[in-house]
């Protein structure tokens, strides 16, 4: 008897599919579920604020800064190129 097994492999980062201004709030939805973090200058993953500190597809954070710098990274390290955001 043979048993086969087999598995993908996630290589992709995540992508934002949506963003947008509700209020004073800047929401940013991903495609996959990810952490994102944000600064208000240039940083690596890790050092930056966390929207939120679970997964998620939805992250919204209140809107204090003229830009935004953002990094969304998902539960298997894919993390995107860094984006500027100008709400």
């Amino acid at each position: 008897k043979t048993t086969e097994i087999y598995s993908t492999r996630d290589t992709k980062s995540p992508e934002i599919t949506r963003l947008y201004r509700q209020d004073d709030l800047l929401v940013i939805q991903t495609n996959e579920q990810a952490i994102c973090e944000y600064n208000d200058k240039g940083f690596v993953f890790g050092t930056g604020t966390k929207i939120t500190n679970s997964l998620s597809n939805q992250h919204s954070l209140l809107i204090s800064e003229e830009k935004f710098y953002l990094i969304c990274k998902d539960e298997f390290e894919n993390s995107m190129s860094m984006i500027i955001i100008y709400p």
